[in-house]
């Protein structure tokens, strides 16, 4: 199975044309997009069934019942899951226990 996972595109549709680009020169058939599609001011430009769609759009997912997605962490968009920011704001990489605590639960396949 080969498919393309992206996220936090935070509406920069250039950037998004570019990986969309080289995700159809490798020839791979699907998308799957875990998070963070729009972002900033673009609500005057959405209207209310964009909203709705983006607002529906599930944190996390199992792709083909075999690979588990999220954004963030499987219990938040607004938490690092491979970084771990400490009192001081300093940002150092998560322990594999770390890691491994926050997907306690989830399921892939």
């Amino acid at each position: 199975m080969r498919f393309a996972a992206i996220a936090d595109v935070h509406g920069n549709h250039l950037a998004l044309e570019a990986v969309i680009a080289d995700i159809r020169a490798q020839n791979i058939d699907e998308i799957v997009n875990p998070g963070d599609m729009a972002s900033g001011p673009l609500d005057a430009r959405l209207d209310a069934a964009h909203l709705d769609w983006l607002r529906a759009v599930r944190p996390s997912c199992v792709f083909r019942d075999q690979v588990f997605l999220c954004h963030a962490t499987p219990d938040s968009d607004e938490v690092y899951w491979l970084e771990t920011v400490l009192a001081d704001g300093a940002v150092r990489m998560s322990s594999l226990e770390e890691i491994e605590k926050a997907a306690a639960g989830t399921r892939s396949g």
